[in-house]
């Protein structure tokens, strides 16, 4: 983990690559898995990492892409999938809000179990595909892989990092995939009101380094945050920073398993002041810059 004061919170030396394409799943009957990849282009790097992108419920393979954009313009692999059954193909084209209309959709748990499928079924299936795009293929490092996710996104990222998921009988069924290194998490997802099993029995499972971010105002109308809390002490270190109610929590597998940086929080809401002081301090730049290194982490 590391803060590197001289990427710029403006586009990075390399132009981007975008390449679309579709994976189909024989073993589930052609489930159709849409694929979006955002790379660097005309670079001289030797390798890069690859990150795994998993949308939120109601998204698309196409949501985050300035984040990818970004991400690719500095030396990254943005894989982007869209996960059928709880993407945007649920409100598109219907009358209303599309959250009114998601606020009444049910989905099963063999949907969202097909949804967490995708992931190693895609990351199987990715290099024959991209060796198709001779200006992608050689520099992506498999042994650098990482993987984000909004809310859904974020509970599918946690299921890869080890949380096991229960299914209709209660029976908890284990999805980790080794070959991912690190994870980043937008507003992850609780689940213990799921299981009978205590939410330390459920997180502590997770044995990936896992950046958990979320807002200071985001709660859980079904059980109590953070997730990290769950973490064993030796794994965790957080970042709290009060600014523009913005929560960040940090729970790493350091290797010296300490925290790397604490910003203590004064209580509540900071006093004016101070909140003005700390949104100097944390400009918007560093906010941008403020994120994990795979090449220098996994």
């Amino acid at each position: 983990m590391s803060w590197d004061k001289d990427i710029s919170p403006e586009a990075g030396p390399y132009k981007v690559l975008m390449k679309r394409g579709v994976l189909y799943d024989a073993a589930r009957d052609g489930r159709e898995v849409p694929i979006k990849f955002y790379g660097p282009l005309d670079h001289d790097l030797e390798s890069y990492p690859l990150v795994v992108w998993s949308h939120g419920f109601g998204g698309n393979a196409d949501g985050a892409g300035f984040i990818s954009r970004y991400l690719a313009s500095h030396g990254y692999g943005l894989l982007h999938l869209t996960h059928r059954g709880t993407d945007s193909s649920l409100w598109e084209g219907k009358p209303g809000h599309p959250w009114d209309i998601l606020k009444q959709v049910k989905i099963p748990r063999t949907t969202t179990f097909d949804r967490m499928k995708d992931v190693p079924f895609v990351l199987d299936q990715f290099p024959e595909w991209i060796a198709e795009h001779p200006d992608v293929a050689p520099y992506i490092d498999y042994s650098k892989i990482g993987m984000s996710g909004h809310s859904f996104g974020a509970m599918t990222t946690q299921v890869m990092g080890g949380m096991p998921l229960p299914d209709r009988e209660g029976n908890l069924i284990g999805m980790r995939d080794s070959r991912f290194r690190a994870g980043i998490l937008y507003s992850p997802v609780p689940i213990a009101h799921l299981s009978n099993l205590s939410p330390g029995e459920l997180y502590g499972r997770i044995d990936m380094p896992l950046f958990h971010m979320t807002g200071t105002d985001d709660a859980s109308p079904l059980e109590p945050p953070p997730l990290h809390s769950h973490n064993p002490p030796s794994a965790r270190a957080r970042i709290t920073i009060t600014a523009r109610n913005f929560f960040i929590g940090l729970s790493v597998r350091a290797a010296a398993g300490r925290p790397f940086y604490a910003m203590p929080r004064q209580g509540g809401e900071a006093a004016p002041q101070n909140r003005a002081k700390r949104r100097r301090n944390l400009g918007p730049s560093h906010r941008i810059r403020l994120k994990i290194r795979l090449r220098r982490t996994i």
